[in-house]
Order: structure tokens, then sequence, then C-alpha cells
């Protein structure tokens, strides 16, 4: 027997258990005989030339743009299906059968050609395509042929080291050249990887070497020190992290290196030189923060007014004949009548005693010796200012004073022997002279026996 269609509906409904009103269906019935007409419905894609892609760079294309529906009134974008109709896309990417976009990563250089096609409903359009992949340009740093380490080089001194630079990106590099950072780096010769103003080509599968050469302007590591070849269409620039640094050329000839670094008060003061010397501090001679040349640190030594601060050397750092170079940066703040003393080979009291002080009055440094043969600088040092003094004897008995790196005056023939002494740092122990305490600070003190490090104008060292 059969039932009308309204009456199995009810009785389907009756039987699940649900309420329901026949506003809330809708009943589609099949017609025998009709269906969807798609026959109006045209589907064609664009020629367009894609843009080329390289080698392991992203590539992104949509396809959606250059789509054409026409003869439905109803399409709306939506409810096409892509697919690649025929050839093969570059190796790495992809074409999204609901999306219609082309993307990936390449891998491969070459050209793929391949045709796409675009289905709605059941009209399908079809178009060729190619990409062009090319290869980036890679030059690649070897690293493994050179150490990178200059190592410890003496200020002044010049190393040179030659590293190789490689292209592997399977296409000539153009536009290539190198260039160094880091102070004390600059190009050499030979140099064939070309400069910033004359690059060069490197064919496929070959080379090219660039010279390096260290010459480090003071003690200290090489900072930020680097070699680079640029490609002009290289995605980034192959380097190498260059290390170093520059130390003292006569570092095992100094005999008092006191930097004065430590905490704020500290009375905790050692010497930096090979056969370090020990330092006996008096009153309230300490380390201070409140101002420094060099290293967060000085020694403070009466800036209030006292006398009685001041540090005596174990022994002797002058030596009695021969070449020599005493240098220190001071800072006073006294501008009284006293003379100020900031270091003096005294103690014995002979007549080759000793003592480098600045004049109260005209605040100029002077060099005092026990028998007489002294000198004065020609420029005076401000108040409340770091100053560098130096002082120096050269083999041929000269000696010279300089303030701020300039030669101010020199002694010729002077061979005067030296006082062999502990030395006084800070007080002149003559009690004739009041003590003459050096008031304010003092900072980077160095002694070096047997070498005149300046003869004439230079830059004075920051720190040591």
């Amino acid at each position: 027997m059969k039932f009308p269609v309204r009456t199995a509906i009810a009785a389907s409904l009756l039987l699940v258990g649900v309420t329901a009103h026949a506003s809330d269906y809708y009943i589609v019935t099949p017609v025998k005989g009709r269906t969807v007409n798609t026959s109006a419905i045209q589907v064609a894609l664009g020629q367009v030339t894609l843009a080329d892609a390289k080698v392991g760079t992203a590539y992104t294309y949509d396809f959606k743009p250059n789509l054409q529906v026409s003869g439905d009134a109803s399409y709306t974008g939506f409810g096409v299906s892509w697919a690649v109709a025929s050839g093969s896309l570059p190796a790495g990417m992809t074409l999204n059968a609901s999306t219609g976009v082309l993307s990936g990563t390449p891998t491969a250089a070459g050209t793929s050609a391949f045709s796409v096609s675009a289905t709605y409903k059941t009209k399908a359009g079809q178009q060729g395509y190619q990409v062009v992949v090319a290869n980036v340009q890679a030059i690649v740093a070897l690293a493994a042929n050179t150490d990178t380490n200059f190592g410890a080089v003496p200020v002044g001194s010049t190393v040179t080291k030659t590293f190789t630079f490689s292209n592997t990106g399977g296409t000539a590099a153009n536009g290539v050249y190198a260039e160094v950072a880091g102070t004390g780096l600059a190009l050499g010769t030979p140099n064939e990887c070309g400069t910033a103003g004359s690059p060069v080509s490197v064919a496929e599968g070959t080379s090219c070497q660039v010279t390096v050469k260290y010459t480090p302007a003071g003690v200290g590591a090489l900072q930020g020190g680097l070699v680079r070849v640029n490609s002009s269409a290289a995605t980034s620039p192959s380097s190498l992290a260059l290390a170093g640094s520059g130390v003292d050329p006569y570092d095992a000839n100094v005999t008092l290196k006191l930097p004065f670094n430590g905490a704020n008060d500290s009375t905790s003061i050692a010497d930096a030189s090979p056969a370090a010397k020990t330092l006996t501090l008096y009153g309230a001679a300490k380390l201070t923060t409140t101002t420094a040349q060099a290293g967060g640190a000085s020694f403070r030594l009466n800036p209030d007014g006292g006398t009685t601060n001041y540090a005596v050397v174990s022994s002797a750092a002058i030596p009695a004949s021969g070449p020599f170079t005493f240098e220190a940066w001071v800072n006073s703040n006294y501008s009284g009548s006293d003379a100020q003393a900031i270091y003096n080979q005294y103690e014995n009291g002979t007549a080759t005693r000793t003592v480098i002080s600045l004049d109260p009055t005209t605040r100029k440094f002077n060099w005092g010796h026990g028998q007489g043969a002294s000198m004065t600088s020609t420029t005076g040092v401000p108040l409340n200012t770091w100053t560098h003094v130096a002082i120096t004897r050269d083999a041929a008995n000269t000696l010279r004073m300089f303030v701020g790196g300039k030669l101010e005056v020199s002694l010729a023939n002077y061979s005067y022997s030296i006082e062999q002494s502990k030395p006084w740092i800070g007080r002149f122990n003559n009690i004739s002279y009041s003590g003459a305490p050096f008031r304010g600070y003092i900072d980077e003190l160095r002694v070096t026996a047997g070498v005149a490090r300046y003869t004439a104008d230079f830059t004075p060292p920051s720190g040591l």
C-alpha cells in the first residue's frame, strides 16, 4: 500500500517524538525531466606573465584575479576547484585546490611550464603559465682554512690574515666587494674580492681571497671585528667574526703599573706590573669612584684639604740610569700656596733624590733632582681636570717632559743617577716642605724601565 507524502512525513515526526510545525520545514521534490541549466556558463583563465622566483625565497601567486565566469547570475567567486592540468610546478611549490593560490619555497633553479584549470559547476577553463626559478647568488665564507683570531698584537704592530670566500650559489656572483669593521682593521693586499668602489665578479664554483690587516691602536680586545663580502644579488652578505687584542709592547719592562681600579673607598690597591710591588697606604688614602680617568675609579689623595694621605711603594720603579718612562693622569683641586708632590724617589735623601710635583702658583709640572738638574713644563694645569703628564729619558740621555701628549721641554745629556729608594705617591717625604701633599686624584700611573715610550708628540693612552 502506498501512503501520500504528507502522511509519511507526519508519521515520521510522530515516531521520533518531535513536535513540529509545517512552517519549520522546506521540502524539495525532484521534478521528473528537469535539471539545472549550465549551458550558458563560461569559465576562462586570463593569460599573465608570472614573476620570477628565487631558490630559497618564499613565493606566492593568486590565480583568482585571472578567473572569468559568465552566464550564471548566482556566481559569487566560490565553488571553484583548481588543479594543475598538465606540466609540473617548480619543486617546493603547490597549488591550493580550493583557493587557487600557488605558493611555496622553490628548492631548485629552472623553468617550469604548466597549465592550470579552474572548474565551476560543470564548466572548466584552462590556461598555460610558467615560472622561472633563479639561483640566489651565494658567497659563502670558508673559515676553516684560516684562524680568525689575530691573537695578542703589540700596539702599533700589524698582523695580516687572508680569508677565502667561495661562490656556491650556482651562478656567477656580480657586484662582489669586501669590507671590514672594527677598530684597527683594514683591507690589505692582495684582495681578490673587490672593494665598494671597485666590485668584481666571482664565477660559479670559484672563490676569492681577501687580506685583512690588524693594527691595534691601544691595549684591549678587538671590538666588533669582522670581514664581510657582499654581492649585488645575494640575500645577505657573508661574514666572518674576527678576534684579537692589542697588548703593551713594553709590558715586560713595566716596573710599576697602577690602574687604581676597584670599589669605592677600597684600600686594596694592586700593582699590575710583571714583578708586582706592594703599596702601603697612609691616612685616608683610598680608591674613589667619584671621578676617574679610566676604569671607573682613581686614587683619592687629600681632595678635602687633608695633608696625611699618601702611599709608599715597596721598592724603586724608576731605574738609576738609562732610559725610562714615567706617566700618570692627575686631577688637582687645590689652588693654595703649597707644592703638590705626585711621585718621588727621595726616601734616602741622597744627592740623587728625585721628585715629580705640581707647582702651587703656576700649576706647572716640575721634575726636581737633588743635584739641581730640574725642568718645568710651559703649560699650566687647569683645576679639576684630568691631565696626562709623562717624563722620559732615552738611550742618548735626553730627558723630556710631555703634558697632554705635547712635548713641553727637554734636557740633553741628562745622565744624572736617580735615587733607588721606595717611591712615595701623593706626598714629598721631606718635612721642610711640610710633606707637599697632593690634593686631588691620580689615575693610570705607570713606570717603564729601559724604554723611552715617547720622544715626540703622541696621543696619551686613556688607560693601562
